[in-house]
């Protein structure tokens, strides 16, 4: 009886551990599951976090999207993505003639601008060369914009249809976060680093690593990039342009037309300034 007892014994000592390692592969495998799908949410909700990051625009709404008649008899067409077309009558077929960019404020700097800036660049943007820029300051009155241009020319826009609205250009090489290295100075302690954010609503965050953060308004036409802001600009040269090369999947090169050169490297979780 006792072997008997013994064996049996044995038996439901080796069930109890066999159980007992079951029920530890069970709970691993839970753990295991919820560390998963903890990881998953933190990767859904880190990539709509940047989405929205991206995305989510400085500017509510672009006032001149929608037709206009100007003083000078001729018609102008904005459209939401960034381009525009010329026409003599509003029934026109207003053919993709530019692109544009607005900036709103005063300016921070006495640097140019230091005023409501529209900014059209016309021509196919194979390169700088190519690119014709025509600068207007503008004040808004209702549905009346009085723009002027560094000559003092005046061109009064008088809108017909449409109402302001959210830009959101078109795609682009350089759309999302950057981290790039310039070929410029690194006064103030300042890095050789810089990160970029091109939101789709024509503006673009910058950080100068040690340095200033600041935006800026910006428009790419063919492989050409124009920025617009108030910091890095002087009256001597208030526009700057550069020429885009795609490098690969994931890298930009930009030349400016002053000899400044940017690497761009795609960044999903660039560095800004706290």
């Amino acid at each position: 009886m006792s072997r008997a007892l013994s064996l049996h014994s044995g038996r439901n000592s080796d069930f109890s551990k066999g159980a007992g390692s079951n029920e530890q592969r069970k709970k691993r495998t839970i753990l295991t599951l919820l560390i998963d799908i903890g990881v998953g949410i933190m990767k859904i909700w880190g990539f709509y976090a940047a989405m929205f990051l991206i995305t989510i625009p400085l500017f509510a709404q672009n006032i001149f999207v929608g037709q206009w008649r100007l003083n000078t008899g001729v018609y102008y067409q904005f459209n939401a993505d960034g381009t525009g077309g010329v026409s003599e009558s509003p029934e026109g077929n207003f053919i993709e003639d530019f692109s544009f960019l607005s900036w709103e404020g005063t300016g921070i700097t006495p640097d140019y601008p230091r005023s409501n800036t529209l900014l059209l660049a016309s021509g196919p943007g194979n390169s700088p060369q190519d690119l014709t820029v025509k600068l207007y300051s503008y004040t808004v009155s209702g549905d009346t914009i009085k723009t002027e241009d560094g000559d003092g020319n005046q061109l009064v826009f008088m809108r017909i249809s449409g109402t302001p609205a959210v830009f959101n250009i078109l795609p682009h090489p350089l759309l999302g976060q950057w981290e790039a290295k310039w070929n410029g100075g690194n006064h103030g302690g300042a890095l050789g680093t810089w990160s970029f954010l091109y939101r789709p609503d024509g503006t673009v965050k910058a950080y100068h690593h040690r340095l200033h953060q600041f935006d800026n308004a910006y428009l790419v036409r063919g492989n050409v990039l124009v920025t617009l802001g108030e910091w890095r600009f002087h009256p001597a040269f208030p526009v700057i342009i550069g020429g885009i090369t795609v490098k690969g999947k994931d890298t930009v090169f930009v030349r400016e037309a002053g000899g400044t050169t940017w690497d761009y490297k795609k960044k999903a979780n660039a560095v800004w300034k706290k």
